[in-house]
């Protein structure tokens, strides 16, 4: 499993690795979904699916 150190910014932000950016195709403006996962957070690719009416 790979690992990589980041900074919390300004409004708790964290940038994604360029590296598991592009293996997990999770681009800019991509919606994500945040797990709390056995004492830490994992990040989730997500699609937006319309509601029906």
């Amino acid at each position: 499993m790979a690992s990589n150190y980041q900074k919390v910014l300004s409004g708790r932000r964290v940038s994604i690795p360029d590296s598991f950016s592009k293996k997990y195709g999770i681009n800019e403006g991509d919606i994500v979904i945040l797990e709390e996962d056995k004492g830490g957070l994992r990040i989730i690719p997500a699609d937006v699916i319309k509601r029906r009416t």
